[in-house]
């Protein structure tokens, strides 16, 4: 058993080593990837083959041909934006297809590689040729974009956290300390605090999932390190800390402030910081980061409790790099 874990843990271990933080061409966000997109697009062929010999094709002529001229246009505005502007590799190994399945279910889908299926029972929400376009083009702004690949890899990405977690467990390890990442790394060293014998595991943003998966081993103690930029978010239940899923810090830290008794300004001035180093700045002036701190502290503490429950024993250590 330990051996298939230690194996496990090494292959996912060198996937992760070569993942990429791609960006959305049509927005320019970062996200996570960490399969190849052949790979994506040759798993979708295979699903989308298997939907078409399981499902029936619309017999409706009429509809049949409006999907594939809404979707014509679609395909080729994509295709002339993505030229233009220099990314059309993003759709290199997508080949259009466009079929109206016989069902009563009001649905539509795009796979990677362009497979766009429509459900008979979406058209009367759809009513018209431009209804059409609007849930077309939603659904393929997924596929362009790379969701599917996006989703994969965060689930990827937890499923390695928890393998971890579960060999460190078999090795006999009851407590265990969580980390963000390189931030938390290096504070743990400066500190000291990796040396303790507790195993350190990085959750990256997926801070719940770890949690999850540590309570459900039934680990005895878990602490929580990590700089206050992500785990302030911790205070207001956010379990994912990525900044697309949630960025409240600033309103976390301002609540906080009006409970410690600062002022209207100082909670506006507070709302207008880029980072929460700024927001401890000002604090600082007005003599209120030790109450505020303290505040958040205990929110933090109360949620990381709500969210492991039982008999376990958690902390959290939250630090900044300037202050």
């Amino acid at each position: 058993m330990k051996r298939t874990i230690l194996r496990l843990t090494f292959i996912v271990g060198i996937v992760l080593l070569f993942f990429r933080c791609a960006t959305v061409p049509l927005t320019g966000r970062h996200q996570l990837i960490l399969f190849p997109e052949d790979q994506m697009v040759s798993m979708s062929l295979t699903s989308y083959s298997s939907f078409l010999k399981e499902n029936k094709l619309s017999t409706d002529a009429v509809n049949k041909q409006r999907i594939k001229n809404v979707g014509a246009k679609i395909s080729k505005a994509v295709e002339q934006y993505l030229a233009a502007n220099g990314l059309q590799d993003q759709i290199a190994n997508f080949q259009w297809e466009f079929n109206l399945v016989a069902s009563n279910e009001p649905n539509a889908w795009c796979m990677p590689g362009g497979k766009v299926v429509f459900y008979e029972g979406i058209l009367p929400y759809c009513q018209n040729d431009a209804g059409i376009a609007v849930v077309m083009g939603h659904e393929i702004a997924h596929a362009v974009a790379h969701h599917s690949n996006e989703r994969m890899s965060q689930q990827a990405l937890i499923d390695t956290i928890a393998l971890e977690l579960r060999q460190r467990y078999a090795e006999g390890k009851r407590h265990v300390i969580l980390t963000p990442g390189n931030y938390g790394m290096d504070f743990l060293q400066e500190q000291g605090l990796d040396q303790l014998g507790a195993p350190v595991v990085k959750c990256s943003n997926f801070i719940g999932d770890a949690l999850d998966a540590a309570s459900d081993l039934a680990y005895q103690q878990i602490l929580l390190v990590g700089h206050i930029g992500k785990l302030v978010k911790v205070a207001g239940g956010i379990m994912n800390t990525h900044s697309r899923v949630a960025d409240c810090r600033r309103e976390l830290m301002a609540v906080h402030c009006a409970l410690a008794g600062g002022s209207t300004e100082l909670c506006r001035a507070l709302m207008d910081c880029a980072t929460t180093d700024a927001c401890i700045a000002l604090l600082k002036k007005e003599h209120l980061a030790e109450p505020v701190m303290h505040s958040l502290m205990n929110a933090i503490d109360r949620q990381l409790k709500r969210r492991v429950g039982g008999d376990c024993r958690i902390g959290a250590i939250v630090f900044s790099k300037e202050y």
